[in-house]
């Protein structure tokens, strides 16, 4: 009975060895994933898939009962099982789940004894587009080219990129009359069509209206993101092309009054006000006070006063550009005398009825005195004189007067506040007796009337 039950022990353990012998040893491991993509939407997955095989001959063949540990960053998603083991056809599975990480998720399988290891890339594509975020300045200088890039993301931030196929935006721009902005990818016309590269960006260079104002970039709706907006500030900068100037009171002013109010507008190639430009404005007067440096508004306007003076002067004002010395306007400003220089007679009606009429009324005579700008001038005497009575072929039965109860062929008057010397001139008369041999209804005579002032 003893020797009997070796002689089977020896039988098992020769089977044993004859079939670990007829399977060998695993020296080969692959790793596969059914989808070459799958999208980072948190519910997508894929099947990997192992296959240990052993490639030494005479065991050539699928290697059965083999434990592989599976692993992958977990950024990218999940695998389950990550332990598995191979079955008669040297294969086993496990399921990778992805979460919201695009990109390439490297999955790793090992074997401890031998030690093995293997590996495959699960492909990650992006959700569909859903951000659109925009990188540009704020504002440039009019005619300039400035970077525009367009970004776009899906609703976990991943970028839209290329790596499965190219994704194609269009944009437009617009900007104020004369509406010369354009991207210089596509010749400058208003309308461009960009490929997202790598990152998911595009990158095109616009060039700024001549005109200052808002240029508008339009992106169409693409994907999951609807009409987007941008806007850069085209402005007026650097040097200035021209200038103007003007100053008040026609340049003329009298002395120790007032003073000039003076403008100056600056512009650059385009014809847009430049602001924050400066320029000094030189006078031909010497002293303290007589050059000045000044900076444009934004309405590239520079206003600044000048006077008043004590003394009669005729000044020239030379303004130039700081930064542009061929920039200039030269003004005119001269003070004059204050004193009265002009005298004006004025006389209402000039036709009236004669003295003898009931109804008779004088008329009002008046000589006003002003300065050289037309400003009354109050305190000047006027002297008034009646010359030249004309009455014939009729008879007159009284003289013309400036007094009504007396003849008064001469009389002065003083200027008011309003400049004017004022005096009153009554009529002559003539017979109303129609039994009169001088009597006519249609008599009448006439006189001249001289304002005399300070020898004019």
């Amino acid at each position: 009975m003893r020797a009997e039950a070796k002689i089977l022990m020896i039988l098992c353990l020769m089977f044993l060895a004859g079939t670990v012998a007829a399977v060998g040893i695993p020296d080969t491991l692959n790793v596969t994933t059914d989808k070459p993509w799958i999208i980072a939407n948190n519910g997508d997955q894929s099947t990997i898939t192992v296959k240990v095989t052993n490639t030494t001959s005479p065991y050539n063949g699928d290697v059965q009962g083999v434990i592989v540990n599976l692993d992958v960053d977990p950024v990218y998603g999940t695998l389950s099982p990550t332990q598995v083991t191979t079955n008669l056809s040297g294969m086993a599975s496990s399921t990778f789940k992805v979460k919201t990480k695009s990109g390439a998720a490297q999955i790793n399988a090992t074997i401890a004894v031998p030690a093995l290891s293997s590996s495959t890339i699960q492909n990650i594509d992006h959700n569909s587009a859903y951000f659109a975020d925009f990188t540009h300045p704020m504002n440039g200088t009019v005619a300039s080219e400035v970077p525009f890039t367009v970004s776009l993301t899906d609703q976990y931030r991943n970028p839209v990129d290329n790596r499965r196929g190219a994704h194609i935006i269009n944009l437009h721009v617009s900007g104020p009359a004369p509406d010369d902005c354009g991207f210089a990818q596509a010749g400058y016309a208003h309308d461009v069509s960009a490929t997202l590269d790598a990152s998911g960006n595009t990158s095109v260079t616009v060039r700024l209206t001549s005109r200052i104002g808002d240029n508008n970039i339009a992106m169409a709706a693409y994907e999951g993101i609807p009409n987007q907006l941008a806007w850069i500030s085209a402005e007026a900068k650097g040097q200035p092309y021209s200038m103007t100037g003007s100053i008040s009171d026609g340049g003329i002013l009298p002395v120790g009054t007032k003073f000039f109010t003076i403008d100056y507008f600056l512009f650059d190639l385009y014809g847009n006000p430049l602001g924050d430009s400066s320029v000094w404005v030189n006078s031909s007067e010497v002293g303290p006070g007589e050059q000045k440096l000044f900076t444009s508004n934004s309405r590239g306007q520079i206003r600044l006063t000048y006077g008043p003076k004590a003394t009669v002067k005729n000044i020239t004002l030379t303004a130039t550009s700081e930064s542009n010395s061929s920039v200039t306007k030269v003004l005119f400003a001269q003070f004059i005398t204050a004193e009265a220089t002009n005298m004006v007679l004025a006389i209402t009606p000039q036709n009236l009825a004669s003295r003898d009429i009931p109804t008779s009324q004088p008329a009002q005579v008046v000589g006003k005195v002003t300065d050289f700008f037309g400003n009354p001038v109050v305190g000047q005497q006027v002297t008034f004189t009646l010359s030249d009575i004309q009455t014939s072929p009729f008879v007159a039965t009284g003289s013309p007067s400036f007094d009504s109860a007396s003849v008064v062929s001469t009389i002065s008057a003083t200027t008011n506040s309003d400049g004017n010397a004022i005096v009153y001139f009554y009529p002559g008369s003539f017979t109303i007796q129609q039994n009169d041999p001088n009597y006519s209804d249609k008599a009448s005579g006439s006189c001249k009337v001289t304002a005399t002032w300070n020898a004019y």
